[in-house]
């Protein structure tokens, strides 16, 4: 496991705001913040020197909104993950939010706990929506029809099947590892080979692939 620390950029044009934040990380156990931006296009500049885990991005800012910010970010640093950092968490932007290539949102009323819980969930490549959302967001994700990859969930093994179907309930990859008895490493093994034999992109597909059809599949009668 690397030591290196979990590198972390500030993207907010309210600098009371960015300076708390970087207190609050820098107390937590291997975070470190490398650099702060109050406005989207310097935070994009800023971002593509320094090349950090994660980039928490307020979306109304001078300049350059956080919305067009996060997509060149992904665009030209896809190793680097942005964490949503909001005032506004209307449910039906969620998913427009995450199609700019963000990979969670967060309120500024968050406490430090969720803070961190967001930051290291979207370091390890998953999808973090803040709980007061995430129910009117899965309702949203079931109303909307699941695409279906060029081969379909019949080519994957029982354990695949069953890594996608926790996947979509949004465990993380600990706690798949930790249910099904099996360690993270292999936990990841499994999202690679879903993620080949289905033919979708990355990480992030697979988790709003998988989302959508357990939302949907959750919608079907019983009989």
């Amino acid at each position: 496991m690397s030591d290196a620390p979990l590198r972390v950029f500030i993207a907010d044009d309210h600098a009371l705001l960015r300076n708390v934040i970087t207190i609050a990380l820098e107390r937590l156990d291997g975070v470190e913040v490398v650099g702060q931006a109050d406005n989207g296009r310097t935070a994009v500049q800023q971002v593509l020197l320094a090349k950090p885990d994660v980039v928490l991005m307020d979306i109304l800012m001078p300049l350059l909104d956080g919305l067009e910010a996060t997509r060149r970010i992904r665009r030209e640093c896809p190793s680097t993950r942005v964490l949503i950092l909001t005032g506004m968490v209307a449910s039906e932007s969620v998913l427009e939010l995450l199609r700019t290539g963000a990979t969670g949102i967060v309120p500024k009323t968050s406490d430090l706990t969720e803070l961190e819980t967001a930051v290291r969930a979207v370091a390890r490549g998953e999808i973090y929506v803040t709980p007061s959302i995430a129910g009117p967001v899965l309702g949203e994700v079931a109303s909307t029809p699941v695409q279906a990859a060029p081969n379909g969930p019949e080519t994957l093994s029982g354990r695949e099947r069953e890594v996608m179907q926790l996947v979509g309930e949004g465990q993380s990859t600990r706690d798949i590892a930790a249910g099904l008895v099996i360690s993270p490493k292999m936990v990841a093994q499994h999202k690679a080979n879903i993620i080949h034999k289905l033919k979708l992109g990355n990480t992030r597909d697979l988790q709003l692939f998988a989302a959508r059809a357990q939302a949907q599949q959750l919608r079907q009668p019983s009989f």
